[in-house]
């Protein structure tokens, strides 16, 4: 059906598909020109400068130097956290200052002067009679019911033993209004005054105590043929010979509600008083002493010092709820807690040995500098501060031996005290700004709250003890010669708030 076949090719010439020529031809450029070029570097010269000659240990001092990395570590880990803890304590110090420190402008400080006593007329007429001795206010104080200010005056400059007169003025607060220059009683004593103390309970009377180490009693209501002198003490050679720094009423032991006085000085004694008013005498009961001995090994002291040289008192403060407990700050730094009742016989080998006792219990953690001011804190019984001329202000246990709470002041604080009621401190310090600080006792710290400075550049200089019923109320003694009462009333509520 199918078969094979071959059939041959057909082709069809195309209409418009034109046959492929080509034609050769040639064309030439212009013959290219060559040239050889050469390439110069530029010229160089060598030069060079010299220097002095470096010395052999000059050369020795760059060589590296050979250390032992692993005590350079040891000190290292050792200094830098001092180190940095100091710079974040400066640090916080200086905003802490820049934040809180306000000069009196107007009310911004929220501060009032209730009263200024002052008495630069009857000063004036003082010193020119005294044109050797010029005069300037040593203490004040109010006496126990808040009636009336005394205030006593010594000589600036002392360069032998004390010979001169000294004053008590006297203000009522219920005669003298805003500002008086008048005072109601006018009292003239022997030997510059260093310390006085109102009576516990008798408004007309005062304990005083003398450059010199003597010690007098005050009272108001005696006639001024006496002088005032209710009594005073004896000289005898194992009582003060040297300024009384602190007074204080003991009100334990007393039969016909006077009491005991015990004094301090920067003889190193501690001596307890009793009055007997039918021969005019304030006679020592018990005397006691402390010694280099005494001092603790944290001062440092040389072995070749005398062991039984006696170390000056410079303040005391009783405990608020047993009167057998006090504390002193010394010079030097050191600080000791006492106690009437646990005595023991001197280290010391003298005529004396006798008649002295310590009544050292516990010695704290010293200042590096001499003590300025000790205060027990009135609603609590242990707690105390101390400031000195160290920069710091510290509160003390007398159950612990280290502080519990140092602040870091600058520059340094005279006169520190507990406000009666709470954690208030107010202290004036060397540049005569006052300062309100807060103790936290639940945190253990001390915090800077307020700091001023009186009008007309007038400096604080010492702030005295508060028998105000009112918590409020500071009296302050200034460098223009004047007492002032200072209400911080509106300055503490408003810190409060802030707390």
């Amino acid at each position: 059906m199918f078969g094979l076949s071959s059939q041959q090719t057909a082709s069809v010439n195309s209409s418009w598909r034109e046959a492929k020529h080509s034609v050769s031809n040639v064309a030439q450029t212009d013959q290219i020109d060559l040239k050889d070029e050469g390439i110069q570097f530029p010229k160089t010269a060598q030069s060079s400068t010299q220097t002095l000659a470096v010395k052999e240990e000059q050369q020795l001092q760059e060589s590296t130097a050979e250390y032992d990395s692993t005590k350079l570590n040891q000190f290292l880990n050792r200094v830098v956290p001092l180190v940095e803890r100091e710079i974040e304590k400066s640090v916080r110090f200086r905003n802490l200052w820049e934040k809180t420190l306000k000069f009196w402008q107007n009310d911004e400080n929220r501060v009032r002067t209730l009263r200024t006593f002052y008495s630069n007329h009857i000063l004036q007429l003082v010193n020119d009679s005294h044109e050797s001795s010029q005069y300037t206010i040593s203490m004040a104080t109010l006496n126990c019911s808040a009636t009336s200010v005394a205030i006593t005056y010594k000589v600036k400059e002392h360069t032998d033993w004390c010979t001169h007169q000294s004053f008590i003025f006297l203000w009522s607060l219920f005669r003298t209004y805003n500002k008086s220059s008048k005072p109601s009683l006018f009292i003239e004593t022997d030997g510059c005054i260093t310390a006085i103390e109102p009576h516990f309970a008798l408004p007309s009377v005062y304990a005083i105590g003398t450059m010199n180490g003597k010690l007098l009693l005050i009272n108001t209501r005696l006639s001024e043929s006496d002088n005032f002198v209710m009594a005073s003490s004896i000289n005898i050679d194992q009582l003060h010979r040297d300024t009384i720094t602190a007074l204080k009423w003991l009100r334990t032991g007393k039969k016909s509600g006077r009491g005991n006085i015990i004094s301090a000085a920067l003889d190193g004694k501690i001596i307890v008083w009793k009055v007997i008013e039918a021969k005019k005498e304030i006679a020592a009961v018990s005397i006691f002493v402390i010694l280099i001995s005494d001092l603790p090994r944290a001062l440092g002291i040389k072995s070749s010092v005398n062991r039984e040289a006696e170390v000056g008192i410079v303040s005391l403060s009783l405990n608020s709820e047993d009167e057998d407990i006090f504390v002193v700050g010394c010079q030097g730094g050191a600080l000791f807690q006492c106690s009437l009742s646990k005595t023991s016989p001197a280290r010391i080998n003298s005529k004396e040995s006798e008649t002295l006792q310590s009544c050292i219990v516990l010695s704290y953690f010293p200042h590096r500098a001499n003590v300025t001011n000790v205060h027990f804190k009135q609603d609590s019984r242990n707690l105390f501060l101390s400031c000195a001329f160290d920069n710091e202000l510290r509160i003390y246990s007398l159950l612990e031996s280290k502080p519990i709470a140092v602040f870091h002041c600058e520059p340094n604080l005279i006169s520190t005290k507990w406000m009666p009621i709470g954690t208030i401190i107010a202290s004036t310090s060397e540049n005569g700004l006052i300062s309100v600080y807060n103790f936290n006792e639940n945190k253990k710290q001390i915090k800077a709250l307020h700091t001023f400075s009186l009008e007309a550049n007038h400096k604080a200089v010492m702030i005295s003890e508060n028998y105000f019923e009112s918590n409020a109320e500071i009296i302050v003694t200034t460098s223009a010669e004047e007492v002032r009462v200072i209400d911080l009333k509106e300055t503490l509520c408003s810190i409060e708030k802030n707390i």
